[in-house]
């Protein structure tokens, strides 16, 4: 407890928990705690794609990175995987984009963190030696979209209830993508294929028989990608 000695702030890798007793003496001091992420949101100067859930974030946040790529945008992946984000952001430019795989130890000690684009593309029992508690797990989650506003979007599974029902609790404009239902908007499976429906565009995009990714899930995670993808402004040859 005596490195506590002189610090103002204290920053979090995502393998230490907010209950490890360091941790808590630094709360008992009134010293700050920030998760990682939430240094490279104040370290950052172009918008966030934040990409979470139980499964499937590192395929969704790869797929994403890649559609975006071809925006000709200076386009940088990581988050959850690669170097810490912190690092990787340094450098991109206000008119670049930023795609994040975040994961439910990151977002534990936000606080200002806000994407431009949040996406949650599922939620099962996980962590909860960590969280303790499913309803605590879920609030972790829920932290990637707490400080949109009516200017961003979220991006959210319809085909998972307890995701689906996060619409309710966030003011950030949502986009909802389906494997099973034809949405009146949003990404979802059409007669086969991928398709986008938003602010009164109908946009073909592929058969479902041509993502090279194979499985169920990887359609769910293809829908994710393209419209977290679309709302960024990649057009629909480069999300093809």
């Amino acid at each position: 407890e005596e490195l506590l000695g002189g610090i103002d702030l204290v920053v979090l890798s995502p393998g230490v928990s907010l209950y490890h007793p360091l941790v808590t003496a630094a709360n008992s001091r009134g010293i700050q705690v920030v998760s990682e992420i939430e240094v490279a949101f104040r370290l950052c100067a172009a918008p966030i794609i934040a990409i979470t859930g139980t499964n499937g974030k590192t395929t969704t946040t790869a797929l994403t990175g890649e559609m975006m790529k071809t925006t000709g945008r200076a386009t940088v992946v990581g988050g959850n995987i690669g170097l810490a984000l912190s690092q990787e952001v340094l450098g991109v430019p206000a008119d670049g984009v930023v795609v994040a795989e975040i994961s439910s130890f990151q977002l534990e000690a936000v606080e200002l963190f806000r994407p431009r684009i949040a996406a949650i593309l599922n939620l099962t029992p996980d962590h909860i030696d960590r969280h303790r508690t499913m309803a605590e797990y879920q609030a972790m989650k829920e932290r990637v979209f707490a400080n949109q506003t009516e200017e961003d979007f979220l991006v959210l599974n319809y085909d998972d209830p307890a995701v689906r029902d996060m619409a309710s609790r966030t003011r950030a404009r949502v986009f909802f993508f389906s494997r099973r239902e034809r949405l009146p908007a949003g990404a979802f499976v059409a007669d086969d294929r991928l398709v986008i429906q938003w602010d009164g565009i109908h946009t073909d995009l592929i058969p479902v028989k041509d993502i090279r990714i194979k499985g169920a899930h990887n359609v769910e995670n293809a829908l994710a990608a393209a419209g977290a993808a679309w709302l960024a402004g990649a057009g629909e040859t480069g999300i093809r």
